[in-house]
């Protein structure tokens, strides 16, 4: 794989291309290709609004830390905690134990609010129907 096959498609080669990337390759495509940042950007966004946690991604997080400028992992930070901002204390401790000490460049965390209730606790709206009615 020549450096332009991957600038052609790095989302590819990121993830199914088989061939190992070079770091910088990957650094500057981040800067370089919105598309690009945005798809692996998402991977976070995703996990974290499905799941709460992104410990599946720890590694993706400590490896993107590593060839990334920080202020760029705050940017991943803050567009996982934009669409899901209530699953911050679910997401936020993976932040900080790959970040450790450097999470004070991060936002800090958003205030819980315990009287809150959920809109939609079960993940659907309310269908309207009484507890008691079985509905067939």
């Amino acid at each position: 794989m020549t450096r332009e096959d991957f600038f052609a498609d790095p989302n590819y080669w990121y993830y199914c291309g088989g061939h190992p990337v070079s770091d910088e390759w990957i650094a500057e495509a981040w800067e370089q290709i919105p598309a690009f940042r945005d798809n692996v950007t998402y991977e976070f966004v995703r996990e974290a609004s499905k799941n709460g946690d992104i410990d599946m991604l720890v590694s993706s997080l400590e490896f993107l830390d590593r060839i990334l400028p920080l202020h760029r992992m705050v940017e991943v930070y803050e567009r996982v905690r934009a669409r899901s901002p209530h699953r911050e204390p679910e997401f936020r401790p993976t932040f900080e134990r790959v970040f450790g000490e450097r999470m004070s460049a991060f936002p800090v965390s958003l205030p819980v609010c315990e009287d809150e209730e959920w809109a939609y606790p079960y993940g659907v709206a309310d269908s309207g129907m009484d507890d008691d009615a079985i509905p067939f």
